[in-house]
């Protein structure tokens, strides 16, 4: 898997577009990793997934499933912002987060304070991630196992829905 220097080849017709990839893997906040895409835009096209994705491999071949995903990760959330744009690339990840803490047995519970977990909720274009999140966990069929019903997780994304409409409708605009 090495060459013979220790590393680890990476096969790219762009090689300057490494390090810059390297910096915003890792960048430790949203507005750092916004301003590196604003300056180097060629983070949202092709090369970009093509190196992340054999960087994925490497992890993966390594045994290393936390680097595998933390990669995973991010090159879904670059394409995510090549598609749509970065505001709702974030407030997709929270919506999955919001997805992946619910507890089962007090959902209601943890719904009616998603806003107070979740303050980057408070968004004036949430609910279109919601709404993006829904969709696209619907059509992909590994996200969800043979044994979950469709109807019980769509409601659940209409609650996570309501919960942040119930709160950002409250608030009165100021803009």
């Amino acid at each position: 898997m090495t060459n013979s220097e220790g590393s680890v080849p990476i096969h790219t017709n762009e090689p300057d577009l490494l390090p810059k990839i390297l910096e915003f893997i890792q960048s430790a906040t949203y507005e750092e990793k916004e301003k590196l895409i604003q300056n180097n835009p060629d983070l949202l096209g092709q090369e970009t997934d093509y190196i992340l994705a054999q960087i994925e491999q490497i992890w993966k071949d390594a045994g290393d499933d936390d680097m595998y995903q933390s990669i995973a990760t991010w090159r879904e959330f670059l394409n995510r912002v090549a598609e749509a744009d970065f505001e709702i690339a974030v407030l997709e990840g929270t919506v999955y987060q919001v997805i992946m803490e619910i507890p089962d047995s007090f959902a209601g519970e943890y719904l009616s304070k998603i806003t107070a977990l979740h303050p980057e909720l408070l968004n004036k274009r949430a609910d279109e991630a919601i709404i993006a999140v829904r969709d696209r966990l619907m059509s992909e069929d590994d996200d969800l196992s043979e044994d979950d019903d469709p109807s019980v997780f769509n409601e659940l994304m209409d609650q996570i829905l309501a919960a942040v409409l119930q709160v950002t409708l409250a608030i009165p605009y100021c803009g």
